[in-house]
């Protein structure tokens, strides 16, 4: 009996010291605006329905990271071995990292239209569509920024000058909100999912799904995980993909799946949304559409947000997708 005890005591050991190893074994991976934009929301399926695991990466979580220049600082310095070295975060952001010298490479495409951006105005509004913003004011977040980025775009696209549409920054999306309900601008612009849950008591100007394709944001590796660890890339970037497909495939399910990490928006709006984006095609299953990347930088360009050119054979790794996604 004593040696029963002993023998069991033992395993429950071993099998304790088994799963904390497992534990520390686990690692996260960085998203930009996690819980907020919806560029990086895949991943969020990739967790509830064990996409990490079925790809063979041992991914137990996600952690927040801001957006922009801040979030590939993140990853760069979060390279260690509980938190890996692959990110979502912006186009821009990658690229410019990578033209600057950095430890980087995009590995996977992620979100690749502006389907989640638009723009409105108040219900009694006169204005009805994008030729009456001649001589108009629209609010914006910050200059250079994407929400100037795309109301540069729908100008052009309505064949106004530039300058007839003034662009008032306002500071941040509830500003630029706060703007038009203060009667500061006469048009403004919201992202999804703020735009559901919010349409009913505004009239939708311009919807960004009608633009041409643009990639948003990237999946990035920073090399030395990819030297090191090359397998754990393939991995996160095959789960990525799955995430994808799980989306595209039952939406409402995703879209329970993204509710748990976005939680501030009703479920019936997200799934709503979730299906919406799906249906215009918003997330890429990995593989690279360089004209799409080339569209967003030039529209950077249009407004001094990006310079120079890229050198998309140093900047893009395609080595982790699968043959039917490298193009």
């Amino acid at each position: 009996m004593g040696i029963t005890i002993r023998l069991i005591g033992l395993w429950a050991t071993a099998l304790c010291v088994g799963l904390l190893a497992a534990s520390a074994e686990a690692e996260d991976i960085l998203v930009a605006q996690w819980g907020h934009s919806l560029a990086g929301a895949n991943m969020a399926v990739a967790l509830e329905q064990g996409l990490f695991a079925k790809a063979g990466a041992n991914v137990s979580g996600v952690v927040a990271a801001q957006g922009g220049g801040a979030g590939v600082r993140t990853v760069l310095a979060a390279d260690n071995k509980s938190t890996l070295g692959y990110a979502v975060v912006s186009l821009t952001a990658a690229v410019a990292a990578i033209e600057r010298g950095e430890d980087l490479r995009i590995v996977n495409e992620g979100a690749r239209t502006t389907a989640d951006i638009v723009l409105f105005t108040k219900k009694d509004s006169p204005l009805a569509t994008i030729k009456d913003l001649k001589g108009k004011s629209v609010g914006i977040t910050t200059p250079l920024g994407f929400s100037d980025m795309i109301v540069t775009l729908v100008v052009k696209r309505a064949e106004l000058p530039l300058e007839s549409v003034k662009r008032v920054s306002l500071g941040s999306v509830s500003g630029a909100l706060a703007g038009l309900d203060n009667g500061v601008v006469d048009v403004s612009h919201l992202l999804e999912p703020e735009w559901t849950m919010k349409k009913a008591n505004y009239k939708l100007i311009f919807h960004g799904r009608d633009l041409p394709r643009m990639v948003q944001s990237v999946g990035v590796a920073t090399k030395s995980l990819i030297d090191q660890y090359p397998d754990k890339v393939r991995a996160i970037v095959k789960a990525h993909g799955l995430a994808v497909q799980a989306i595209k495939s039952n939406p409402e399910l995703s879209a329970k799946n993204i509710h748990k990490y976005y939680d501030r928006v009703p479920l019936d709006t997200l799934t709503s949304v979730i299906k919406d984006l799906a249906e215009a095609d918003h997330w890429s299953e990995g593989g690279f559409d360089v004209p799409a990347m080339d569209r967003m930088l030039d529209s950077l360009r249009a407004i001094g947000a990006f310079k120079g050119d890229v050198d998309w054979a140093k900047t893009l790794d395609g080595r982790f997708l699968d043959a039917s996604k490298k193009s």
